[in-house]
């Protein structure tokens, strides 16, 4: 019998109501029960009545937030709790991944990373929340203020049996209050996957009470400051325990859903016989001109412009992705004597030997670090030239986490630092009108780079 998912819906005047409760009834994992308690409402009632019969309610006299949770808590019959604001959104499959991870992790409590929308239900910003290294990290921010957006928190009832519930003398920080009185007890595991869609807009309570919160959290960080810094000083107990989506995870969902939307290639607008006119017409010369016999395409992707330029010269072509399916899909269409697919990782599985590396359109993709961690694996590997993607326009760097999004890199900035390429082959890039007309293939030595 799969475990049941209480989805407690504290509401007051909310607006956005009906959108919380649709977000909560139509989630994936279909053991759950949304529990909808209104706290006094004068407004907006009639959004919650068309899901009477689908829902367990109750209306209350208004007691604050920490006291319709409380009504919910006691309501439910779950072996899970989770806390959705009548202004927020659960994405579909949010109860179904949050919990498989904590059934994997044998977690008692999780929190997720999240994205901000506007009222309009606009993205205003993408992996808002906040995330730590160290368990010694985490809790020195506890004594800063809360940095765990409740909304999404996944526990185990038994942790209200434990450590109680939420404290209703804190009308605005019963949320902080809960999780420091928590940590001493259970380790906070975090998912770093965006499930919640969490909506900043006039009437919500952060702005409307903000300094009534602040103190609250004020008193509240005062009350607990010795058990925190006792749980900083051992590092006892609660280890925060982050699991990132992997890179095969993410690359592999851009392949399935086509994330990158063109309709010609699977790797993306970029794969196209359009943006590849130009190498396509240029690498031959170039593997001429350096002698190149052997390349190593990392990663290869779908293998659809490759097999449109002129590799007749080369003794062999070795293709790599980190996608399985890419792999398998590459061997079945495109096998050949003087073509090798591998499913690798580029920063850290052992690599075939080649006389150059080309790595177009990943890098952006990537990580400081796990750039780093790449162009050392490919000069472990014993090729000797690298030919890979950059943009020579006047670009700030910025840093993120390693998946199917990208941004545009300069390889000569900061923190990189590359030496001038010997060779640029600028790609006459025409993707979103003309913005990166930069887009350029730079040939490095890789002998000459030390990251």
């Amino acid at each position: 019998m799969q475990p049941m998912v209480s989805i407690v819906i504290p509401t007051y005047n909310c607006p956005y109501v009906d959108q919380a409760i649709e977000s909560a009834l139509n989630q994936t994992y279909r053991s759950i029960e949304v529990i909808v308690i209104n706290d006094g409402s004068t407004k907006h009632e009639e959004k919650i009545k068309p899901y009477f019969g689908r829902i367990k309610y109750m209306k209350k006299s208004n007691g604050g937030t920490a006291s319709a949770l409380n009504a919910g808590i006691r309501m439910a019959r779950g072996d899970y709790f989770a806390w959705l604001s009548s202004d927020d959104l659960f994405l579909p499959d949010k109860i179904e991944k949050q919990l498989a991870f904590m059934r994997r992790q044998r977690a008692s409590v999780c929190y997720t990373n999240y994205h901000t929308i506007d009222p309009a239900g606009q993205m205003i910003a993408e992996r808002a929340g906040v995330h730590f290294d160290t368990s010694a990290a985490f809790y020195r921010h506890f004594l800063q203020g809360c940095t765990i957006n409740g909304c999404t928190v996944m526990m185990e009832m038994k942790v209200f049996a434990e450590v109680g519930r939420f404290d209703e003398r804190y009308r605005y920080a019963q949320d902080f209050d809960l999780w420091l009185r928590t940590v001493p007890h259970y380790d906070f595991h975090f998912l770093n996957e965006p499930l919640t869609l969490y909506r900043v807009h006039e009437g919500m309570g952060t702005l409307q009470h903000g300094g009534e919160q602040m103190r609250e959290g004020e008193a509240l960080i005062d009350r607990h400051r010795a058990a925190i810094e006792r749980l900083i000083r051992d590092g006892r107990r609660a280890e925060v325990k982050e699991v990132r989506c992997s890179m095969e995870e993410s690359f592999s969902k851009a392949y399935q859903e086509n994330l990158w939307g063109d309709e010609e290639s699977l790797s993306g607008t970029g794969s196209n016989l359009v943006q590849t006119e130009t190498i396509r017409r240029l690498l031959p010369p170039l593997f001429q001109m350096y002698d190149v016999k052997t390349i190593l395409d990392a990663p290869c992707g779908d293998f659809h412009w490759m097999r449109h330029t002129n590799l007749s010269r080369l003794d062999h072509y070795y293709g790599i992705d980190i996608v399985p399916e890419l792999i398998q899909r590459n061997n079945q269409l495109h096998t050949h004597p003087q073509r090798t697919f591998m499913h690798l990782d580029m920063t850290k599985d052992p690599l075939p030997r080649a006389d150059l590396i080309l790595c177009r359109d990943c890098l952006v993709h990537l990580s400081f670090e796990d750039i780093r961690r790449a162009i050392r694996n490919f000069k472990r590997s014993g090729a000797k030239y690298l030919l890979t993607t950059t943009f020579t326009g006047p670009r700030v760097n910025t840093d993120f986490e390693s998946g199917y999004h990208w941004r545009a890199l300069n390889l000569e900035g900061a923190p990189f630092h590359l030496p001038s390429p010997e060779i640029l082959i600028n790609e006459r890039c025409t993707e979103a009108d003309y913005q990166y007309t930069d887009k350029s293939l730079g040939l490095w030595e890789l002998s000459r780079l030390s990251l």
